[in-house]
């Protein structure tokens, strides 16, 4: 507090530092930026094994409609058939290419040929708290999106399911007390899940 007439020195701190991600390997690098703040985001890598002769059910633990369209996300695999819980379908011999993906949907995919194949492709993780509608009187077909497994039992604790499927022929059934999902180490990554809803709401 000076009185009139005193010599008053006032020194501003000036940040001279621009916040942001500072990594050129990142997805949202800042070329401006001059100190990480921690937020850079990167794309991760998921393979998905297809099994020929049956019906696969998969999901994506990264955003990758973010970057392809259906068909290209398929490019490298030979699909007979894909459809998803709204009978949207994908048969690429005839053209039909019907899907609107979505993250938080599972996918139903019969390849072609005698051999299995790997579904590979790289974007950034999908966000765990991403909602996931289910909805009653069908059975939907959801994404599962972390990385590691977990149980069924956990994941759907507090919703009123009856069935819980996969593709290996493995089921959760809350009423009967099944649930092989979990004896087999529970959810996986890249799998898909059948889900049907007990009750109307």
């Amino acid at each position: 507090n000076g009185t009139y007439g005193e010599i008053l020195t006032v020194i501003d701190v000036l940040d001279a530092y621009v916040y942001g991600c500072t990594d050129p390997e990142a997805l949202n690098y800042d070329e401006y930026a001059n100190m990480d703040d921690g937020s850079c985001d990167y794309t991760i890598e998921q393979s998905i094994d297809l099994a020929a002769y049956q019906m696969n059910n998969i999901s994506f633990s990264v955003n990758v409609w973010n970057e392809y369209a259906f068909d290209e996300a398929f490019a490298d695999v030979g699909v007979l058939l894909a459809y998803n819980d709204m009978d949207e379908y994908y048969v690429p011999e005839f053209g039909i290419n019907q899907i609107s993906p979505e993250s938080t949907q599972g996918y139903y995919v019969f390849i072609s040929g005698a051999d299995g194949a790997t579904l590979t492709v790289e974007e950034e993780a999908v966000d765990l708290n991403t909602l996931i509608a289910l909805q009653p009187y069908m059975m939907n077909n959801v994404a599962y999106f972390p990385f590691e497994n977990r149980n069924a039992e956990s994941v759907f604790n507090g919703i009123p399911v009856l069935l819980i499927s996969n593709d290996q022929g493995q089921y959760y059934v809350p009423s009967l007390g099944v649930n092989s999902i979990d004896a087999a180490g529970g959810m996986t990554s890249g799998e898909g899940y059948s889900v049907f809803l007990s009750g109307s709401e």
